[in-house]
């Protein structure tokens, strides 16, 4: 492959185009612009539970994201509501009296 210049580029040259493609593009997902969205990591840290049961409560929708290529982008008011009013109690509930 032939730049401008006519300078034949390495394949090394070219994978590092790539990479450094991918990191802008990441960049810009994650800009100030987006700054009030969680990752599923950063979700399960704040909400105190694994990345996987957020995987899951997003799967169940009862938790709203954004996907942006694989990764689910969580709002941070969805989140707030959802540690406020959507994850259910621990445990058994309690016994009802007959």
């Amino acid at each position: 492959m032939k730049d401008s210049d006519g300078v034949v580029l390495s394949f090394v040259e070219r994978l590092v185009g790539k990479y450094f493609a991918c990191i802008e593009t990441h960049s810009l997902l994650y800009s100030s612009r987006m700054s009030k969205y969680y990752t599923t990591d950063e979700a399960a840290t704040y909400l105190g539970v694994t990345a996987s049961r957020i995987r899951q409560y997003i799967a169940e929708e009862r938790l709203p994201s954004e996907k942006y290529g694989r990764d689910h982008m969580i709002k941070e008011r969805d989140l707030e509501y959802f540690a406020r009013n959507g994850k259910k109690k621990r445990g058994r509930p309690p016994k009802t009296n007959k």
